[in-house]
């Protein structure tokens, strides 16, 4: 006899297959339960991999590995010309108190200086009764000393202003009391290679000027000529020199050199970067000379005006008004570029010490330490892994071992150098003595004693 009612569903309701049972449904005699899905198939793990995009994985505490290729604003390779300028403008929009509070600062300081120097030369000149020829004499020294304290001005905020881009490039927020405090003691080193730089300058002009001023005295037209010659062709020297020396003073200033030794360190970190140094500074001398003249073209309109709106008259009124809006120009159009330049220079010697002496290893290192709370009164950007005095060309020396002299292989971990003509002993064997050759497996050694009678029984054939 055939049943109408399907198995497991007793009441003879049929129920459509992958539906949920009914649960007033009473399961036949001998049957069980239909169980709950819920807790018959729990949901599956999560499948193994790498964490979320995001999230540090275990052991890194609050580092993400992913992010250790540039823990700042500098990233930790070699940079090509676009990579120069997004950290240049990346540097200044993080800090910018730090780099134009510095210019501005350092600019009031040099206007005021060189408004002592004026009225005490003038003072002097007209002061006394000196001859006009002696008064002039004494004028163009005055604007010569003008000359001098702007260009150590510029300089000394083109060292001070590296410091603060060798902290971002670790992920630090310098500020002005700190720049100040870990640069103030490298000033005196930076007037010693600024004496010599001045001093090397002009010997290589001497030969031009002294040419033109004899062809001015004697009024000979040729002899003009050849200074203008002369005065040409030693700009390409001058140029070359300039790009060869132009990373001194981030050298000075960040890796506590003297004047010489900072010379030196320039001279090095450009050898076969060149072109490449020309070409950067080149770059961002265009756009800051554009800038400039963007700048102090507004400022020499609106002096213009305040002439026009003075009739015409030229009163003295209006030309002082006239010539302060202009200098006002001037001192707005510095402070706004030059950190442009002095951060193009200092991220220059950067990538020049990451291509020359692997300083990325350094800033990686010191990321780390930056993100574990250290380094929280500043970072002095010395070099940890490369020796200072390696001839360019010769590869560094790796963290942890020392120079192995000439001829010689470095020796894995654990193990001497072997003497000249002897060879490498296998791992648990001894070196034997010269002219002694290894005793066969089981065999005492020349001079020692052998086993007593019955320690080891002869083999026997049967």
């Amino acid at each position: 006899m055939t049943s109408n009612d399907p198995i497991g569903q007793g009441g003879g309701q049929w129920v459509a297959p992958g539906s949920a049972p009914d649960a007033n449904v009473v399961p036949p005699a001998g049957w069980s339960a239909a169980p709950d899905q819920a807790s018959a198939y729990p949901a599956p793990p999560p499948a193994p991999g790498y964490p979320s995009p995001g999230y540090p994985g275990p052991g890194w505490g609050n580092l993400n590995p992913m992010l250790m290729h540039k823990p700042g604003i500098v990233p930790l390779r070699p940079l090509g010309a676009g990579d120069i300028l997004s950290v240049t403008f990346a540097a200044i929009r993080g800090a910018p108190r730090v780099y134009f509070g510095l210019v501005l600062l350092m600019q009031v300081a040099t206007v005021l200086l060189c408004a002592v120097i004026g009225l005490v030369v003038v003072a002097i000149a007209y002061g006394s009764d000196f001859e006009n020829s002696l008064a002039e004499l004494l004028i163009a020294v005055g604007a010569g000393g003008f000359v001098l304290v702007s260009s150590a001005a510029s300089g000394i905020c083109a060292g001070i202003l590296a410091y603060p881009l060798n902290q971002q490039a670790v992920g630090r927020r310098p500020g002005i009391g700190e720049t100040w405090r870990m640069t103030r003691r490298r000033i005196p080193a930076f007037l010693g290679a600024f004496f010599l730089i001045a001093v090397g300058s002009v010997a290589l002009l001497v030969p031009a000027f002294a040419m033109l001023a004899g062809a001015i005295a004697a009024q000979t037209p040729a002899l003009a000529i050849a200074a203008v010659v002369v005065a040409l062709t030693t700009l390409v020297p001058m140029v070359w020199l300039a790009v060869r020396v132009s990373l001194t003073l981030p050298a000075l200033f960040t890796e506590n050199l003297g004047p010489v030794a900072a010379l030196r360190r320039s001279w090095t970190l450009t050898d076969g970067l060149f072109w490449r140094t020309l070409g950067n500074l080149m770059l961002m001398y265009v756009i800051v000379t554009v800038i400039q003249s963007v700048i102090q073209f507004g400022f020499q309109m609106i002096s213009v005006a305040v002439i026009l709106a003075d009739s015409g008259s030229e009163s003295t009124g209006a030309m002082l008004a006239s010539m302060s809006i202009y200098l006002l120009g001037t001192i707005v159009a510095i402070i706004l570029t030059q950190p442009f330049m002095a951060v193009v220079t200092a991220v220059l010697h950067l990538d020049s010490r990451t291509r020359k002496d692997g300083f990325d290893l350094d800033l990686g290192e010191v990321a780390a330490e930056v993100a574990a709370g250290q380094h929280t009164g500043g970072w002095p950007p010395l070099s940890r892994h490369s020796r200072p005095g390696v001839p360019y060309g010769q590869p560094q020396t790796p963290y942890g071992q020392t120079q192995v002299p000439y001829g010689q292989t470095q020796m894995p971990y654990g193990q001497t150098q072997v003497p000249y003509g002897q060879t490498q002993m296998p791992y648990g064997q001894t070196q034997m003595p010269y002219g002694q050759a290894p005793s066969p497996y089981g065999q005492p050694q020349y001079g020692q004693p052998g086993p007593y009678p019955g320690q080891y029984p002869p083999y026997q054939q049967p």
